[in-house]
């Protein structure tokens, strides 16, 4: 399958464009890289 068609190009690059430029949210893609824990990759502002 072509990377133009893949899930993250149709599906997930897409709504964390909206979330983030149409309702101002914060967002981060961590797909490959989320850590769990105290020092857990979701860090409070």
């Amino acid at each position: 399958m072509s990377k133009d068609y893949s899930e993250d190009k149709l599906i997930e690059e897409s709504c964390m464009n909206l979330f983030g430029e149409e309702l101002g949210w914060k967002t981060i893609n961590v797909y490959q890289g989320e850590i769990f824990g105290p020092t857990c990759t979701q860090q409070e502002d």
